[in-house]
C-alpha cells in the first residue's frame, strides 16, 4: 500500500518541461551542433554501452558513411547479434537463437525459412530492408526499443537534448561547479579536448502548470539527465549520459511530498520512477529510464570500410527486424505524432 500511495501522490503532479533553464548560450549549442556536423561527415568506429542495472548492453560497430555501416550487440557479456549495412542491402547473423524475438517487430510476420537461417547462425542478406541512419531533425528519438538503433543514433538523441537543456563549456573553476555532484571525468591540465555540459532542468513544482494546459504532468528525462560530450578537434569523441534520480530524491521529496523516507535508496528511486512512468504514460509521453549511457569514438576520419559477408550466406527477408522500419524509403521512417510521443523542449 505504501508504493501505491506514492504513486497516487506523484499522480497529482501538475508541472513538466524545463523551466527556470536560464539563458540559453548560442554560441556554446552552435559549438556543439558544429562538433556533431564534423563527426558525422566522417568515417568512425564505435563503442556503445548502456547500464540499466541488471541488465548491460553494448554495441561496437564501425560507420563508413550514411548508407554503409555494421553493429555487432552483446547483453551481459553474452553476444546476441551482428548486422551489416552496405547500400540498400542489410546482412544479420544471429549468434544466440533464443534472442530473436527482441530483435523483431512481429516474430509472426518472419518467413520460416530466414527464422531457420537465422537460429543456424547463418548471414541472411536482404537487399532492399537497409535501413537508414539520416532523420529529420524534429524526429524524437526513444531509446530502448532497438540497441543497434540507438547506438547508430546517438548523435540525433543527443540533437535532441540540446532542444530540452542548456549546456555549459566545462569549467572546473566556475562557481556554479559542484565536484561532489560531477560524475564524469575531468579533461586533464592542458588536454586539447573540451567538454561540454548538459544541466538538468529544475524539477517542477505541483504548484506549475504544463505549457498553459489541464492535463497533469510530470518530471521528464531533462529533469534528471546528466550528460557530457567531450570534443577534440572539432569532432566529438566521446558521449556519456547518467540519469541521476538519486540526486533529486530530496527534490522529488520537497516536491510532491512523497513519503518514501526509510526506504533504502534503490528502491526510493524504483518508488518514484514507478510513480512518474504511470502518470507519463497515460499522457502518452515516453516513459523515464533510469540508465549510465556510453559512447565512445575512434578512428574518426580513418581507413574504415564495411563489407557485406560473403562466407556462409543465405538471401532471405528481413523485413520483420525492428531495424528494418526505418528502412529508407519505408513510410514508418518518419513517426506521426500518433505514434510518437511529443518532444518536450526547453523554453
Amino acid at each position: 500500500m505504501k508504493g501505491r500511495a506514492v504513486v497516487v501522490t506523484v499522480a497529482m503532479l501538475v508541472a513538466s518541461g524545463l523551466s527556470a533553464c536560464g539563458e540559453r548560450d548560442r554560441g556554446i549549442v552552435a559549438d556543439v551542433e558544429a562538433a556533431i556536423a564534423k563527426t558525422e561527415r566522417q568515417s568512425r568506429r564505435f563503442l556503445y554501452t548502456e547500464d540499466l542495472g541488471q541488465r548491460n548492453v553494448a554495441v561496437r560497430g564501425a560507420i563508413e558513411d550514411d548508407f554503409r555501416f555494421e553493429a555487432a550487440v552483446q547483453e551481459n557479456n553474452l553476444f546476441l547479434l551482428e548486422q551489416v549495412i552496405r547500400d540498400d542491402a542489410i546482412a544479420t547473423r544471429l549468434q544466440e537463437p533464443d534472442a530473436l524475438g527482441s530483435f523483431a517487430s512481429s516474430l509472426a510476420a518472419a518467413p520460416p525459412e530466414t527464422v531457420e537461417a537465422l537460429k543456424s547462425k547463418k548471414w541472411v542478406v536482404d537487399s532492399i530492408a537497409a535501413p537508414s541512419l539520416l532523420l529529420a531533425g524534429n524526429v524524437q528519438v526513444v531509446t530502448g526499443d532497438d540497441p543497434v538503433y540507438d547506438a547508430l543514433t546517438v548523435f540525433n538523441y543527443v540533437r535532441q537534448v540540446l532542444r530540452q537543456q542548456d549546456v555549459r563549456k566545462f569549467d572546473e573553476n566556475s562557481l556554479d561547479y559542484r565536484p561532489k555532484e560531477d560524475p564524469f571525468p575531468k579533461p586533464k591540465e592542458s588536454s586539447d579536448v573540451d567538454r561540454y555540459d548538459f544541466v538538468p532542468g529544475r524539477l517542477p513544482r505541483s504548484t506549475d502548470l504544463a505549457g498553459g494546459g489541464v492535463n497533469q504532468a510530470v518530471p521528464a528525462m531533462q529533469h534528471f539527465r546528466k550528460m557530457a560530450i567531450y570534443v577534440r578537434n572539432g569532432s566529438v569523441i566521446r558521449v556519456l549520459e547518467d540519469i541521476d534520480v538519486v540526486g533529486r530524491l530530496d527534490d522529488l521529496r520537497r516536491n510532491y511530498d512523497l513519503n518514501i523516507d526509510g526506504t533504502d535508496t534503490d528502491r526510493a528511486v524504483e518508488v518514484a520512477i514507478l510513480g512518474i512512468n504511470e502518470v507519463r504514460q497515460g499522457q502518452g509521453l515516453d516513459l523515464i529510464r533510469v540508465r549510465k549511457m556510453s559512447f565512445g569514438l575512434k578512428d574518426i576520419g580513418g581507413d574504415v570500410k564495411v563489407d557485406l559477408p560473403e562466407d556462409d550466406v543465405v538471401a532471405g527477408d528481413l523485413s520483420f527486424l525492428k531495424s528494418t522500419t526505418k528502412r529508407r524509403g519505408a513510410k514508418s521512417q518518419a513517426p506521426t505524432a500518433s505514434t510518437v510521443p511529443p518532444v518536450e523542449t526547453a523554453p
